[in-house]
C-alpha cells in the first residue's frame, strides 16, 4: 500500500476546491456551508476587498445586499452585503466585525446595540450575520469583551482582534 503524506493530500484538496470553483481568501473567513464572508475590517474599501480573493475562475461582484441586487462598485464593505462569485454561481453574505447598522464602520450605534444585547435588552435581536459581526474578538461568544474592544475603537482608535488564520499542513516524516 503505497504511503500518502498528510500535506500531499490537504494540497490534492485545495487544488480540487479550486477545480469546482471554490473561493478562497488569505485574509478573511469564507464559509461554504453557510455562504458568509467573515472577519472584514471595518472601513474597507470595495476594490481592496475584492483583491483579496484567490479565485481559479470567474469574477467577483459585490451587491448592497440579496433582494434588492444592486452592483457597488467603490466605497465600503459592510455587513449583509453580498458578494456574487461567477465560478460557482454562489452568494455569499459578507459580514464586517462591527458592523451592526450596515454602514461599514463601528461606532456608537453598535455599541448601544451591543450593550443591549449583551445585558440581554428583548428588543435587541440579532440574526446570524448580525451575531458574527457582533463577536469582535471571534471567540464565538458576544459578551463584555466585545463591549471593550469596541469602546477602544471608538476612543484609541485601536482594534486587537486575532486575523483570519490559515491551516498549514502538517509534516509527516517515516522513520523507518
Amino acid at each position: 500500500m503505497p504511503l500518502v503524506l498528510i500535506s500531499d493530500e490537504i494540497r490534492l484538496l485545495n487544488k480540487s476546491v479550486m477545480a469546482t470553483g471554490g473561493l478562497e481568501s488569505t485574509k478573511y473567513i469564507v464559509s461554504e456551508g453557510e455562504k458568509t464572508i467573515t472577519r472584514v475590517l471595518p472601513e474597507t474599501d470595495v476594490d481592496i476587498f475584492k483583491g483579496r480573493f484567490n479565485m481559479s475562475k470567474g469574477a467577483i461582484k459585490i451587491y448592497n445586499n440579496a433582494q434588492e441586487m444592486v452592483e457597488i462598485e467603490s466605497g465600503k464593505i459592510s455587513t449583509k452585503m453580498v458578494l456574487k462569485y461567477d465560478g460557482n454561481d454562489s452568494l455569499y453574505t459578507i459580514s464586517v466585525i462591527g458592523d451592526l447598522d450596515k454602514d461599514g464602520i463601528m461606532g456608537e450605534i453598535e455599541l448601544n446595540h451591543l450593550i443591549k444585547n449583551v445585558v440581554g435588552v428583548s428588543e435587541v435581536e440579532l440574526d446570524q450575520i448580525e451575531q458574527k459581526s457582533a463577536d469582535i474578538n471571534g471567540d464565538g461568544d458576544i459578551n463584555q469583551i466585545d463591549i471593550t474592544k469596541l469602546i477602544r475603537w471608538i476612543v484609541y482608535g485601536e482594534l486587537e482582534i486575532p486575523e483570519a488564520q490559515t491551516s498549514q499542513a502538517p509534516v509527516i516524516k517515516v522513520i523507518e
